[in-house]
């Protein structure tokens, strides 16, 4: 008979759904207006762990994967870190820059890392490897070494990185392979560029900023950008992806 109440163990909700809910086992008891009570039991799976750095330096700004190398690559304020599985992750201390984002290009066999602070090091851009179970790092110029770079990604399809600055001239910047650097302007140089990544199936690069105006830009080729219109110009975008199931930025 219709009139239903719904009470959740654990009580959770007082609605017929729930949303966004960690691992565990929910159980709805539904109420007519006779008074008649079915309940529904379900089980969300999953679980959550505790990741261990060993370090005390907890300052890790980005991570990528490499299926190749079967591992994570972090990078950090004067730090890289390492893992294999997820849960327990190696560091190394490197120089002080704030190492802001980092990419691996299978192709090169490279992780790429950009910086948006010079504090150890005038070099901005940092090749990182792993061979014999060793990480190597090297220092190389960025195309502006006092502009901020704030995002890199690697576009396989075409051979190119392209990293984009929060501040600074020519707040673009592309390489073949991570060593030689050249600059480019944005589609607006007063925008301060948060992200950017590649959609190999539309063949663009999209950036976002997170001041400015016209906070987004593409490019099909890393070199020449076009402004597009963010839904809220007041909003402040941080990050952007590629979605290939969905076939959209977001």
């Amino acid at each position: 008979t219709a009139g239903y109440t719904y009470a959740w163990t654990p009580p959770v909700s007082n609605t017929n759904c729930i949303y966004g809910m960690p691992p565990g086992s929910y159980t709805i008891a539904v109420t007519d207006a006779n008074g008649c009570i079915t309940t529904a039991t379900d089980v969300i799976q999953g679980y959550m762990i505790n990741a261990t750095l060993n370090t005390t330096n907890t300052n890790c700004n980005s991570v990528c994967w490499s299926s190749d190398l079967g591992m994570f690559l972090g990078v950090g304020l004067g730090i890289i870190i390492k893992s294999n599985d997820g849960y327990i992750w190696d560091y190394i201390n490197v120089t002080s820059n704030n190492w802001s984002s980092v990419c691996w290009s299978p192709k090169l066999n490279i992780f790429v890392a950009v910086s948006n602070t010079t504090t150890g090091s005038n070099n901005e851009i940092m090749i990182i490897t792993y061979q014999n179970s060793t990480i190597n790092y090297s220092y190389y110029n960025s195309s502006n070494d006092t502009n901020a770079w704030s995002s890199i990604c690697w576009a396989q399809e075409i051979n190119l990185f392209v990293a984009v600055s929060a501040n600074g001239t020519n707040r673009v910047m592309t390489s073949k392979n991570g060593i030689n650097w050249t600059g480019y302007q944005s589609s607006n140089e007063n925008n301060g560029w948060s992200s950017v990544c590649w959609s190999p199936l539309l063949s663009m690069f999209t950036a976002v900023a997170t001041n400015g105006t016209n906070k987004i830009m593409y490019s099909y080729n890393g070199i020449n950008w076009k402004s597009g219109t963010s839904p809220n110009q007041n909003n402040i975008w941080q990050n952007v992806i590629w979605c290939p199931e969905l076939l959209i930025f977001i």
